[in-house]
């Protein structure tokens, strides 16, 4: 039972004992003596007691000043539409008006094609008396089965 304690919080037991070391780690520099200080006491010591230049270090130095920089990047490629629509109409007819062309953006509700609708009405008329023949033509047979 205590072992299935244990599994269920080990990485937060893990977790928590490395924050305490790197806690400790950072606090016992805080406390400990000065040896940094002492190493370099005695060194300016003997330096100022000589008297004597030694030999120094060239150094080499360079103004600078600001500049403004414009940055630019030119890329070259193709672009291709997020979605391609093909339309296609319910019914045929005679295109009377195209109103929008291809590959244009076009808005939801813009007419973007106007068929000719004379001959729509014509054939609407051809397809009713089509249906009534049909209707006169499934009578007759369903009569003659009975």
């Amino acid at each position: 039972m205590e072992l299935g304690k244990f599994q269920k919080h080990r990485s937060w037991m893990i977790s928590g004992g490395i924050a305490l070391v790197v806690g400790l780690w950072l606090l016992s520099g805080q406390f400990g003596n000065d040896s940094d200080d002492t190493v370099l006491q005695p060194a300016a010591a003997s330096t100022a007691a000589s008297g004597a230049d030694k030999t120094r270090s060239s150094v080499r130095t360079r103004t600078q000043s600001a500049e403004e920089v414009r940055r630019t990047i030119i890329v070259n490629g193709k672009t291709a539409p997020a979605r391609i629509v093909e339309l296609s109409a319910e019914t045929d007819g005679r295109v009377v008006r195209i109103g929008a062309e291809r590959g244009a953006n076009v808005d939801r509700g813009t007419v973007i094609v106007r068929l000719d609708e004379r001959d729509r009405s014509a054939r609407l008329a051809e397809a009713q008396a089509t249906v009534k023949q049909r209707e006169v033509e499934f009578q007759a047979r369903d009569q003659l089965k009975t």
